[in-house]
């Protein structure tokens, strides 16, 4: 049977169309977006404010800098941004899911992003997902989420983090915070639940990857990373991997360096591919001028065969 593995970035969110409240912004757009939910907003610098609107990264990077108490904060209040986001049945993902339950290969998803169209889209079909946080369980279709989830959290077990005191200068600053958790063990959580943690875990934060070049991951990031060096072993059994709406970042060599040693066909879907090409040349690669839009990319691989479903 082949084996077709996917790579989902930002730009598929982005333009996914039928989403609740809207798709997803790009990273360009998403601070101005984002700016409601933060409840640190009024303690971010003006400048760095205007940095966020130019370079999501580098604002991330020099709000890290300058103000690294609000970190904390801030990746709590991005997670309840991002699970705000819900897919209608007309969205694209809801459609690559229909496709691949009729295709005859063995599927892999795997997505950059930290919002949830892929899992809800999951369940809209009446199956179930599951984060390769854990031995796969039978039945679900597993996501790797190779920089985070906004519904990924430490799992502390029947541990609890309280009794603790700070003593901290005064400050105006949105909540205390702490350096940060280790470990080995993370959860996924239903929305309601997630809500709920946001309420009460105000000490943990979400494993989400900051918004910053070198992706790093506060609480129990080893966890995302054994994630991404699961994922990167399962492209060694993979005829095709197609990235869809993704920015080749070459510093994220986590993704990329897995990349540059595929052996298959590397079918890429963007409006601007140029500077993919060139770099997957180099590299020897199997480059695939396969699509210019997430919905050019399903009317096309629609069209391929179909017979059952291997999701």
């Amino acid at each position: 049977m082949m084996r077709h593995h996917f790579l989902f970035g930002a730009g598929a969110s982005a333009f996914s169309s039928g989403c609740d409240p809207k798709p997803p912004p790009l990273g360009n757009k998403l601070f101005a977006d984002l700016k409601g939910t933060l409840g640190c907003k009024d303690h971010i610098p003006i400048e760095i404010q205007t940095l966020f609107q130019q370079d999501f990264e580098a604002g991330m990077d020099a709000l890290w800098q300058a103000r690294p108490g609000l970190i904390q904060s801030f990746l709590q209040d991005m997670a309840k941004y991002f699970l705000q986001f819900k897919p209608h049945g007309s969205n694209y993902y809801v459609q690559f899911l229909r496709i691949m339950l009729r295709k005859p290969v063995a599927v892999n998803i795997a997505t950059l992003n930290y919002d949830l169209l892929i899992e809800h889209s999951i369940e809209m079909l009446g199956l179930r997902y599951q984060h390769p946080l854990a031995p796969k369980m039978v039945g679900t279709v597993p996501v790797f989420k190779l920089h985070g989830s906004c519904n990924i959290v430490p799992d502390i077990g029947d541990a609890s983090i309280t009794g603790i005191t700070l003593v901290v200068p005064p400050s105006t600053e949105p909540g205390v915070t702490v350096a940060g958790v280790g470990g080995f063990r993370a959860k996924s959580l239903s929305i309601p639940d997630m809500y709920q943690f946001l309420h009460e875990q105000q000490a943990l934060v979400p494993l989400l990857a900051m918004y910053h070049k070198d992706k790093p991951i506060r609480d129990c990031p080893t966890v995302i990373t054994q994630m991404q060096k699961l994922w990167a072993s399962t492209l060694n059994n993979a005829e095709k991997l197609f990235v869809i709406g993704a920015r080749l970042v070459t510093h994220d060599t986590h993704i990329w360096d897995p990349i540059a040693k595929f052996k298959g066909e590397l079918c890429w879907v963007s409006p601007d591919m140029a500077e993919a090409k060139e770099w997957a040349l180099e590299r020897d690669l199997k480059f695939i001028e396969y699509a210019r839009t997430f919905k050019e990319f399903l009317d096309r691989y629609e069209g391929e065969p179909t017979e059952s479903a291997h999701l």
